[in-house]
């Protein structure tokens, strides 16, 4: 840990320490977009209210983890999968992947994995003629970049692949919100 008292100083002794590093830490910009921080803010109100900060504070990770669960089960009705099918893969996303350890952590991955759901999700719409999956696929790809900036590398990438899924017919129509 280091205890500056000035950032100039503090930024200047961690470049020291980190100059045989390969990577550049001396730097000012930050790869996590203000995403987390715009999710911690409905608990930081509450909590100015009723207290315990780090309890609703902890409480964000499991929310978008489960509420990435529903999207799954969500995606698999849509795919006409059955509804056990359905509740098999989101138990299964809940339970037997990385998702179940990063709810103790404040980290921004379960909403970029959220993001990446709603695209998909937004995408299988699309397709099935939706009229509003083209707006929750761009908030989706614009709040993943705001989690993480390297999303817009990661995660826009799926965007490529919208003439691939959605039909050509689809894709030129004159939209109300365009308008």
């Amino acid at each position: 840990m280091y205890r500056c008292r000035s950032f100039r100083r503090c930024s200047r002794d961690i470049h020291r320490s980190t100059e045989g590093a390969a990577y550049s830490v001396n730097t000012t910009w930050s790869p996590y977009g203000i995403g987390v921080n715009l999710l911690a803010v409905p608990a930081y109100v509450l909590s100015k209210w009723i207290g315990h900060f780090g309890v609703l504070a902890s409480l964000i990770n499991p929310v978008l983890t489960a509420t990435s669960a529903v999207v799954i089960y969500r995606i698999s009705r849509a795919l006409k999968w059955s509804a056990f099918q359905g509740l098999a893969a989101a138990v299964s996303y809940g339970v037997l992947s990385l998702a179940l350890w990063y709810t103790v952590e404040l980290l921004s991955e379960p909403g970029v994995t959220l993001c990446v759901l709603v695209i998909i999700l937004g995408l299988v719409r699309w397709r099935q003629g939706s009229p509003l999956a083209p707006l929750w696929i761009g908030l989706a790809a614009g709040f993943a970049a705001q989690l993480r900036t390297d999303s817009v590398f990661t995660v826009w990438i799926a965007l490529l692949a919208i003439p691939l899924i959605v039909p050509w017919s689809s894709l030129f129509q004159k939209r109300a919100l365009a308008s």
